[in-house]
């Protein structure tokens, strides 16, 4: 799949009200992406590449679809980055290729 990816840090501003914590109220951790599930089903395993930025592993990671989020909407997803939110939004807005792992 092609799909628009941003990213999110472990601050409150981009958790609120919730906090550094996934859909089922675990602490994100690297690997986590937002997903709409309509999409991809939540716990859905991913592959994910494609992406430039020096926060992620360099030709792809493995992902776990964990999270939800209001502005996720159709084929989109939003990277965890465990990094501060200056490092974060340098991500911006990217075109990423996931593979949907069986």
């Amino acid at each position: 799949m092609n799909l628009t990816a941003t990213a999110y840090a472990p601050t409150a501003q981009d958790n609120y009200p919730y906090g550094a914590v996934d859909y089922y109220g675990r602490p994100l951790v690297a690997g986590d992406v937002a997903v709409d599930p309509s999409v991809i089903p939540l716990g859905t395993k991913l592959w994910v590449t494609g992406y430039s930025s020096p926060n992620l592993p360099p030709g792809g990671f493995l992902a776990t679809a964990d999270d939800t989020g209001g502005a996720i909407k159709g084929n989109r997803i939003d990277i965890f980055i465990n990094a501060s939110e200056s490092q974060v939004s340098n991500f911006g807005i990217q075109q990423v290729k996931v593979y949907v792992l069986k």
